[in-house]
């Protein structure tokens, strides 16, 4: 069967997400893998999401609006998987943003092997302009990833895969739990090493996925980050005892990333938060980060002192760019442009994909 026959349902939960939600379905919607299913689970907004949802389903029929009550994001993408009409699942959360080659890259490198139940690709960050803040993100694991996944997050976040929908039911779909126990968080990675016990990953080595930092979002919360890793760890001793030295040594190395964040934030609480447990955890890292903070205060306050100065040099800064073209007018705005090159916002319209299912 050709590539372009196989149907990839696309799951985007959102809640209170009117901000981004228009770029992100712009992204979606532009894929040059015409043949999807998008389901956006509005998770119990209060505000207008819904409404820019349905404005984008007028014009699209590829996408359905399912509403519920506030439940949280695994039950959100649970609930959008359940409904799936395709065998391919692909999560987006609803202010990350897809380069439009993205779904037909994985779909490529999933109907090359039938043990391949999971491909991920390289994701960059990006801040709340759209602007990339770091490509780093540059894993390689594949085939038999058990170790590497229960070590590490190599796949980087829960908008940067497409799993087989058998795969994520056979390995319990999202934990839900999670949230009623008040670490909601690390359901993906979750979801990710299960799958990855019984089915070979895949990678394509392309910065495909833009993963937004900004604040307010989930995974700005530093420490519901680590009480959500924490019940994780729990879980995964639980399951998987024998890899005990793995799963200790993968929360040691969630504590010292999240507290290094926190230093680079300058949050002062979230870090005193973490750091007796990264000591908890590992001594000797403790105290190696302990040493570091000077530095970052001091690299930071430079930093902050040079902002003004290098304001022009800022703004050159690439952008992540979900299609390569020109950007486009849409009905309500032109194209935000800087140095030429336009912003990922809603001003960015309909490619040659969309325009077929407009």
């Amino acid at each position: 069967m050709a590539q372009q026959n196989h149907m990839v349902t696309v799951v985007i939960p959102a809640f209170n997400a009117a901000d981004t939600i228009d770029a992100t379905l712009n992204s979606v919607r532009g894929q040059t893998h015409h043949a999807l299913e998008i389901l956006v689970v509005d998770d119990g907004s209060t505000d207008p999401t819904a409404a820019i949802v349905e404005r984008h389903a007028v014009i699209d029929p590829r996408i359905r609006l399912i509403r519920q009550e506030n439940s949280g994001v695994a039950a959100a993408r649970n609930r959008g998987i359940a409904e799936a009409k395709s065998e391919f699942i692909a999560p987006i959360d609803a202010d990350d943003l897809w380069k439009w080659t993205k779904v037909e890259k994985q779909l490529a490198a999933m109907l090359e092997d039938a043990r391949v139940g999971l491909v991920y690709s390289w994701q960059a960050e990006i801040d709340e302009r759209g602007t990339v803040i770091s490509t780093a993100h540059c894993p390689t694991s594949e085939g038999n990833a058990f170790l590497a996944i229960l070590g590490w997050n190599i796949i980087g976040s829960g908008s940067n895969a497409l799993m087989r929908k058998h795969a994520i039911i056979e390995s319990g779909g999202y934990d839900s739990a999670l949230r009623k126990n008040g670490g909601e968080g690390c359901e993906d990675f979750l979801l990710y090493v299960r799958i990855a016990e019984h089915y070979d990953f895949a990678v394509v080595r392309e910065h495909l996925t833009g993963y937004r930092r900004r604040r307010g979002c989930m995974s700005a919360d530093l420490r519901q980050m680590l009480r959500s890793r924490a019940l994780v760890r729990e879980k995964l001793l639980s399951i998987y005892p024998e890899h005990a030295r793995h799963i200790h040594a993968s929360y040691a190395r969630m504590c010292h990333f999240l507290y290094r964040t926190a230093i680079g934030n300058m949050d002062v609480l979230s870090a005193a938060y973490l750091w007796p447990r990264l000591f908890a955890c590992d001594p000797l890292a403790a105290s190696r980060a302990a040493k570091e903070i000077a530095s970052v205060l001091l690299r930071n306050a430079m930093n902050r002192a040079d902002k003004k100065t290098h304001k022009l040099q800022m703004k050159s800064r690439m952008e992540f760019r979900t299609d390569d073209r020109a950007a486009h007018e849409t009905a309500s705005e032109g194209p935000h442009f800087v140095d030429g090159r336009a912003w990922i916002t809603s001003a960015n319209v309909l490619g040659e994909g969309q325009r077929q299912h407009s």
